[in-house]
């Protein structure tokens, strides 16, 4: 029996202990959590800071079968007890507060029902099926299987009138962690919303932009943030890299369409870019090659912190001073800005080893190509220790002391003339598997073997 289920059965215990005991209505409080609302029998609870709200899912359960809407059913019953021992069958059904470690198995987080000024109005339930399934025996693997098929993993929100959304990266669905807690969006009055518009400006350091895409993939962060109502021009603004974290970069970069960053130092390259920014900008100020250039009046930001890698930087998760506020704090001399205190990322999709092979006939010669890369960081092959290949033509293998490795070019050997219908290959570093490819006449890539 696992935890979760282990605390549930308790929780069901005490409810029929209690009304056996003689109480005739819910109680002000259960383990780990107290009451918040009550209505004709029916009562509201909540939890305390670090507990997982858990409705009850025997009453989830009847609730479902008589509406018939898992979604409505679990948002009617999420943190609700009801102790009319008439319209109960003389049962109390009471919610429960569980530590976090008790529900991490089953990635349960507790999803609400309603978030501050917006309300939940859809549900994503990983384990339910579209058929009724009947309630099965209350014992250890009964309760287990009826509280995956019924607690969400997923819930999508909207606002209430008046109200703007501030998204997560999943637009204005919550979700679940898998390391414990959730993300959730949130709503702010609409006269008090604001976006933050991000862009990364790489200047003349040509290694961070995607040459084939024309994507920049790191640079100095610069945000543009614009308050609704707002009557001054909103205008780009760096941030000081003191006090935060790779979390934070890598919310900077999911606004930018990449999955997660890191911070990277800011080289004179990358100077020379954002002088040239401003000086496009603020017309007025003095020659942005001089060491006059005053970089604390562009600053906007510091002490960005995220405390998860799947956050945005507005995320109730973050958290930033706005510069002049904390140069305020510190005084003159810890506040001033030299370039290498700008907070400059790089982003990418992936922190694994990224390999890409590719085979093909070139005039007299087999060649296969072998890109490596690491966080967008470009490698050689031979970065990761001693590379070889097999090639094959269709399925001959061709003599690997003819096949030569080329720094730049891959492994190379020589086209002897015979009819193929495919080329086949295999890298390896060591006794490891890089990698494979083939190609075939006929296929999209096969260009260069007609």
């Amino acid at each position: 029996m696992n935890t979760l289920t282990s605390a549930l059965l308790v929780v069901l215990i005490s409810a029929v202990w209690s009304q056996e005991d003689g109480l005739s209505s819910c109680p002000e409080y259960i383990p780990a959590g107290y009451k918040i609302w009550s209505s004709d029998g029916v009562v509201g609870y909540a939890c305390y800071p670090g507990y997982v709200m858990t409705p009850n899912v025997v009453m989830l359960y009847y609730h479902l079968q008589e509406i018939g809407d898992l979604n409505r059913a679990y948002f009617d019953t999420y943190n609700v007890a009801v102790c009319d021992f008439e319209a109960t069958q003389d049962e109390i059904h009471l919610p429960s507060c569980l530590p976090p470690e008790q529900v991490m198995e089953e990635v349960h987080c507790g999803l609400p029902n309603y978030i501050e000024n917006g309300r939940a109005v859809e549900f994503y339930f990983p384990g339910a099926t579209e058929e009724q399934f009947e309630l099965p025996p209350l014992d250890g693997k009964g309760l287990a299987d009826l509280q995956m098929r019924l607690l969400p993993m997923g819930a999508r929100y909207e606002c209430d009138k008046g109200y703007m959304m501030m998204n997560t990266s999943k637009g204005d669905w919550g979700w679940c962690r898998e390391s414990g807690g959730m993300n959730l969006p949130y709503c702010m009055p609409e006269d008090e919303a604001f976006t933050i518009t991000y862009k990364l400006h790489a200047g003349r350091d040509k290694s961070l932009v995607d040459k084939k895409k024309g994507v920049v993939m790191g640079g100095i962060a610069m945000a543009m943030t614009e308050y609704a109502g707002a009557t001054e021009h909103a205008h780009w603004e760096l941030a000081v890299k003191e006090g935060s974290n790779n979390f934070a970069a890598g919310a900077i970069c999911r606004t930018l369409g990449f999955r997660t960053g890191e911070h990277i130092e800011v080289n004179k390259k990358m100077m020379d870019g954002i002088r040239e920014e401003f000086h496009e900008e603020h017309a007025e100020d003095k020659d942005t090659n001089s060491e006059e250039f005053d970089l604390a009046s562009k600053m906007g930001w510091t002490n960005f912190r995220c405390s998860n890698d799947d956050t945005l930087p507005w995320s109730r998760d973050c958290h930033a001073d706005r510069y002049e506020d904390w140069a305020a704090r510190v005084g003159v001399m810890r506040s001033r800005v030299f370039p290498f205190d700008l907070m400059a990322v790089r982003c990418y999709d992936s922190s694994s080893l990224s390999t890409k092979i590719s085979v093909q006939l070139r005039g007299n010669k087999i060649i296969c190509g072998v890109q490596v890369s690491k966080r967008q960081y470009n490698m050689r092959v031979s970065d990761l220790g001693e590379p070889y290949a097999d090639l094959y033509m269709d399925d001959t293998k061709l003599d690997p002391e003819q096949t030569k490795f080329h720094r730049r070019k891959g492994f190379m050997a020589a086209y002897n003339g015979d009819e193929f219908q495919c080329l086949r290959c295999k890298v390896w570093v060591g006794e490891e598997l890089l990698g494979e490819e083939v190609n075939c006449k006929g296929d999209a890539t096969d260009d260069d073997m007609n």
